[in-house]
């Protein structure tokens, strides 16, 4: 009896954590309307952010050479802005030789790195000063639309596929490497190193 008492506590513990990331949102995330669903992300943009200016930032002139660029035939900026992400999650992928065809989640655009102070305050109760990170529980990554770069979202994209791959996310320093080394490697081949 005792047991059972332990292993129900245990489980109710258990799902009262994971319900603490799905049952609320901070303001900023609030702010951020569903804006395009692609492939591997639902793709949630700030009401004052430019989805024209976030595709300036994310280079997507290079990706719509990818042969699964869909976008080219009807020039919608949220159908572009989707192809554009998940031609990022493949290059991701495929710089980590980590590919994955069952992945889904979302990527949360909010307007400044304050935003991003907020709901990460909101999540963990911690003061935060980036511009951007990803909560393994949410599959999510949030990024800053004022400071967002190509190399940056694809630092955390390559968090999510570290994690999403390995099922247990390895250390934090190991993550850290990878991801780097992920946005070395594609700020490198966009001729963005300076």
């Amino acid at each position: 009896m005792f047991k059972k008492i332990v292993f129900s506590f245990f489980i109710i513990t258990a799902l009262s954590g994971m319900n603490l990331f799905a049952q609320s949102q901070s303001s900023a995330e609030r702010r951020a309307g569903l804006a395009a669903k692609s492939k591997y992300f639902s793709i949630y943009v700030d009401s004052r952010a430019d989805i024209y200016s976030i595709l300036q930032k994310l280079n997507y002139q290079q990706f719509s050479m990818n042969p699964n660029f869909m976008a080219s035939k009807n020039n919608d900026v949220k159908t572009i802005l989707a192809d554009t992400l998940d031609s990022i999650f493949l290059e991701v992928s495929d710089i980590l030789d980590s590919h994955i065809y069952t992945f889904s989640g979302e990527l949360k655009i909010v307007f400044t790195k304050d935003d991003i102070g907020e709901i990460y305050k909101f999540y963990f109760n911690k003061d935060f000063h980036e511009r951007s990170f990803y909560i393994y529980e949410k599959n999510t990554v949030y990024i800053s639309y004022s400071d967002m770069t190509l190399g940056m979202l694809a630092h955390e994209v390559a968090h999510a596929v570290i994690s999403y791959y390995f099922g247990v996310p390895p250390p934090m320093k190991i993550q850290e490497v990878l991801a780097g080394y992920v946005e070395y490697h594609l700020r490198r081949k966009m001729g963005d190193l300076q």
